[in-house]
């Protein structure tokens, strides 16, 4: 008996009512899958109908800016993605006269779309036959059939693939896939699994072997690093700040910041913050310390930040520009720039007091 007899009628029962389901449309479904990468489902949502009523078809977002496009993406992290979405849009307008391809192998060939997303596209908008396998529903997987290797591990991303494409539904491949994902999401979930509730606990080889906390095998731990973020919001007399907009060989990549300066080691006191400022920037002696707001932490993958932001104001005959790179721009003018998160929580802190 297939898995699927099982799987899809519990799907139909217990799916989710989210806005890019019961639909064929590939961008809505593309850009869907692209924000859900890296982030949890509620959290997406929000930020997927923003995005779509800005961007609301391949053509719009094509012929956005790249600032544009990373404002509206703000807050969600992992920004690589959006210029990609960005890239790839060009791309169908170029290649494919504006027209989203139907084939595997071509959504494959687009910038940002790897196999997960090449086939859930293809799938839930075409009708192909090409599972899906991300990190849910590889512990499925894992779990039914005993997967003696980890996800991330080549023979075990090899065998959750092959897997996954023999087990397909030949006539259904996105109630199957969505299917799938929706079980990893709701209740074979990474700790303590619903297996009572679980349409397949009867043919499941850790619900049977009581292994479930076993799979999926965990690979190595990789280390953390910490990094250590010293900001100078440098405001004029005449209502203005800096800014810069950041290269592309480090995170945040195009994103706007504040005067930085990078600490080797956590400080030890506010004191050894504004000696580094001092010293890197080249702050004029006619400076107004106003306060110093941190650590704000931010937590990306295998990196933990910590950001403390020096507010400076520079007396009425200062002039000043801490690098020929920077940006003057009124300060009313901040909420037109895309910042990191790490900013903006600090931008809205400032809001409150």
């Amino acid at each position: 008996m297939h898995i699927y007899q099982f799987l899809l009628p519990w799907y139909l029962k217990n799916k989710r009512d989210l806005p890019w389901r019961n639909i064929s449309n590939p961008y809505y479904i593309w850009v869907s899958e692209i924000v859900l990468q890296q982030t949890r489902v509620n959290q997406g949502l929000e930020y997927y109908n923003k995005f779509i009523a800005r961007f609301p078809n391949i053509q719009s977002l094509a012929e956005a800016s790249e600032d544009d496009v990373l404002k509206h993406w703000e807050g969600l992290g992992y920004y690589s993605r959006a210029r990609n979405l960005k890239h790839a849009a060009s791309d169908i307008m170029n290649r494919f006269d504006g027209k989203f391809p139907e084939e595997y192998e071509q959504i494959l060939s687009l910038k940002g779309v790897g196999p997960y997303t090449a086939a859930a596209i293809a799938s839930f908008a075409f009708g192909k036959k090409h599972a899906v396998v991300d990190g849910n529903v590889y512990r499925v997987l894992a779990r039914v059939y005993g997967i003696e290797h980890t996800s991330d591990s080549s023979q075990g991303k090899k065998i959750g693939f092959q897997l996954a494409n023999e087990i397909i539904h030949p006539n259904e491949p996105a109630l199957h896939n969505q299917g799938m994902m929706e079980l990893g999401a709701l209740v074979c979930t990474p700790v303590n699994p619903l297996c009572e509730a679980c349409p397949l606990s009867t043919v499941c080889f850790a619900y049977k072997h009581t292994q479930t906390d076993r799979f999926p095998l965990k690979g190595a731990k990789k280390s953390i690093q910490e990094r250590f973020l010293a900001y100078a919001q440098i405001y004029t007399s005449d209502g203005f700040t800096f800014i810069n907009r950041r290269g592309s060989e480090d995170i945040w990549a195009g994103l706007y910041e504040f005067p930085l300066v990078e600490l080797a080691s956590r400080p030890d006191s506010e004191l050894q913050i504004l000696e580094k400022l001092n010293e890197e920037l080249n702050l004029p002696e006619s400076i107004v310390i106003t306060n110093i707001h941190g650590p704000f932490k931010h937590i990306l993958t295998h990196r933990h930040l910590f950001g403390w932001f020096v507010s400076v104001k520079l007396s009425e005959d200062t002039a000043f520009m801490p690098n020929k790179k920077w940006e003057r721009i009124p300060v009313d003018s901040l909420t037109e720039y895309a910042f990191p998160r790490l900013i903006t929580r600090y931008l809205d802190s400032e809001k409150k007091d």
